[in-house]
């Protein structure tokens, strides 16, 4: 990424789970993940005008389907393999090193494209210039008092906005250490155990990490020994900070890591951003922690102005009010738009989808509060006629979707209707009243709600 920021190029970062592996590739620049269907990074790779494809040696099959199919189309792409790509030493003599004769690159031309999932369907690219990278990289750093002291867990997707924007660029400009684990899922018990060891100063996630990590915790941990447990609550004691964004932190989980950290230190840094504008809203470094409201997510950064109901602003969506300079976000505008475990999710794309499939006749896609992911995908579908012979079940339904749709865009619940879908007045589902009706307070327990479950869940 780095080397094709240098040469000027744009990047789009995207990055998916594969069989329990997290996978980080390229492609011209645009990551893709191996359980990406071919036709959705196609997507991306047409409506960011890609002109190459560079990807891992793992990914190399998913990238050669993603050319295939541009050619199909009239567009030839090369396709590079990162590892033959790039030379094997990358040792340069003193005098080897030049100045670029190049003209300087302009700071208003594209640098990182990050696509988020809007309201009408297909995902949309936020371009970001590449003036704004560094700007707003330079702004993280001095908002956390980042130094090249500094070494951060990186355990975020890199095509978030936040593993970009918050847990990569300002700590390479800070000269700070970034570690990450390149294999596997997030795994609570190995987040636990390099805390534990004491080499790092700052931990950066988002609430369903923090709550993975509390509820690991309390059923593995709590019941160490008294000195074993003290190793763990060491480890925390000695972070710099715990930063957190991309959705509403829960209380009870920020007034856990406020008691683990009762030396006297913050609880959990919240932010508040958008793919469009990162963390524009924080809690800095330099915050009265001990005076903040509880449920703020801070106050703008420098440099940001907010107005509320203005026309002329970037809309954000989000409902929010204003305690002197605090921010607290209340809700969403729209109820399209869901957030999952960090990720934003555009409930019409997946509705889309889901009518494509030969047996659905209605569709509707909705957030259900959930402890662990801030809000389930939630799907209410209704059979055509000739397929009410049978049942469907949700992971007939999420196999159906995979080959179009990512796996953290897969709803998690599932409830079948035997008759049309409820509509207002207009014609139009009614979700809120819908969701509250379908997927109530005891929904866990009701047997018409099917629930997706795994073994071990993936962020």
């Amino acid at each position: 990424m780095i080397a094709a920021l240098a040469a000027g190029a744009a990047v789009v970062p995207m990055s998916t789970y594969r069989a329990g592996r997290l996978e980080s590739q390229y492609l011209e620049l645009i990551w893709i993940g191996v359980a990406n269907p071919a036709e959705e990074v196609q997507y991306f790779v047409n409506k960011s005008q890609q002109i190459a494809i560079l990807s891992s040696a793992t990914a190399s099959s998913l990238a050669r389907s993603v050319a295939g199919l541009c050619a199909q189309q009239g567009r030839s792409l090369p396709h590079l393999v990162a590892s033959e790509a790039i030379g094997r030493s990358t040792y340069l003599k003193p005098f080897s090193v030049v100045i670029s004769s190049d003209r300087y690159l302009d700071d208003n031309a594209a640098g990182v494209v990050i696509f988020t999932s809007g309201t009408t369907g297909k995902p949309k690219g936020s371009v970001l210039r590449r003036a704004y990278i560094h700007e707003a990289a330079l702004n993280v750093v001095e908002g956390y008092d980042i130094t090249h002291n500094d070494i951060l867990l990186h355990t975020l997707p890199v095509h978030h906005a936040t593993g970009l924007g918050t847990s990569f660029f300002p700590w390479m400009i800070s000269g700070a250490c970034i570690e990450f684990r390149t294999h596997g899922s997030f795994d609570p018990a190995w987040v636990w155990r390099r805390l534990r060891d004491g080499e790092i100063t700052v931990f950066s996630g988002v609430p369903t990490m923090y709550l993975r990590l509390m509820w690991y915790h309390q059923k593995e941990l709590a019941g160490l020994p008294a000195s074993e447990r003290y190793k763990y609550a060491a480890g925390v004691q000695r972070l710099r900070c715990l930063l957190c964004g991309s959705s509403a932190l829960q209380q009870p989980v920020q007034d856990f890591w406020t008691r683990l950290r009762n030396n006297g230190k913050p609880g959990i840094y919240v932010r508040y951003g958008s793919s469009e504008v990162p963390g524009c809203i924080r809690v800095s470094a330099d915050t009265d922690f001990l005076n903040l409201p509880e449920g703020c997510v801070g106050s703008p950064t420098t440099g940001v102005d907010i107005e509320i109901d203005s026309e002329g602003w970037f809309k954000t969506g989000d409902i929010c009010r204003r305690e002197g300079k605090y921010i607290f976000i209340v809700d969403r505008a729209s109820i399209d738009i869901i957030k999952s475990g960090g990720y934003k999710i555009g409930a019409p794309e997946v509705e889309k989808v889901c009518l494509e499939l030969p047996y659905v006749r209605e569709a509707s896609i909705m957030g259900i509060e959930d402890e662990e992911f801030g809000e389930r995908v939630a799907a209410v579908i209704t059979m055509v006629s000739s397929s009410k012979d049978w049942t469907l079940g949700i992971d007939q339904l999420r196999d159906d979707l995979r080959k179009s749709l990512p796996a953290y865009k897969l709803p998690t619940l599932l409830r079948v209707l035997d008759h049309e879908l409820p509509k207002g007045p207009t014609g139009k589902v009614q979700k809120k009243s819908l969701g509250s009706q379908l997927f109530g307070p005891s929904w866990p327990r009701d047997d018409s709600v099917q629930v997706w479950r795994t073994a071990k869940a993936r962020l």
